[in-house]
């Protein structure tokens, strides 16, 4: 086989993997639903810690169900797959091994496991394009009126590309910190 037979294969074969895990992360229906409290979302997430260089992209899918959630993290073609659930008594991380680790809140147990945490409380209102209404924060609104900027618990959001379900990309920079997320679907109920 040559070089450029072998390539072209393996490129398909990247790319096949890739659609597949994507299709992979279409959002679920809730199994439980509280009316106007339960949401769900999907996308691509990034993390980069600028002091040394070290980053990750995978796929994210978030479900949302009053205070009750289930984020599942997976890396590139779902190598790494983490999941957190929780609501605001208990965390519990299971990883692609097996393993299950519990704790009083996300940000401990993120922080342990990541090396990095954030606000898991004040990101469910970060992903709506809105600010955690039980702390202060400063924020400054597009023309259109939605939030374009938010300063909160030492976190500087951005959010760009709203459609009718909210910002479709994200930026929470605390140095040495940075989250990319990129919303590819989301339904409220």
């Amino acid at each position: 086989m040559s070089i450029r037979a072998y390539l072209k294969i393996t490129a398909a074969t990247v790319i096949l993997l890739n659609v597949t895990g994507c299709a992979n992360m279409a959002l679920p229906e809730p199994e439980t639903v509280v009316a106007g409290k339960t949401w769900v979302l999907a996308g691509k997430i990034a993390v980069k810690n600028d002091s040394t260089q070290e980053g990750e992209t995978g796929y994210i899918r978030w479900q949302q169900v009053a205070s009750s959630y289930d984020i599942q993290v997976m890396g590139t073609l779902g190598l790494g797959a983490k999941r957190l659930v929780g609501n605001t008594h208990q965390a519990t991380l299971l990883d692609s091994s097996g393993n299950t680790l519990t704790a009083g809140s996300p940000e401990e147990l993120m922080q342990k496991n990541f090396g990095w945490s954030l606000p898991v409380a004040a990101f469910q209102d970060w992903a709506q394009g809105k600010a955690y209404p039980h702390s202060p924060s400063k924020s400054h609104k597009n023309a259109s009126g939605q939030v374009e900027s938010l300063s909160q618990f030492g976190w500087q959001v951005t959010f760009t590309n709203y459609d009718a379900t909210g910002p479709g990309f994200i930026t929470l920079v605390k140095p040495p910190l940075r989250i990319k997320l990129l919303v590819s679907e989301r339904k409220s109920y």
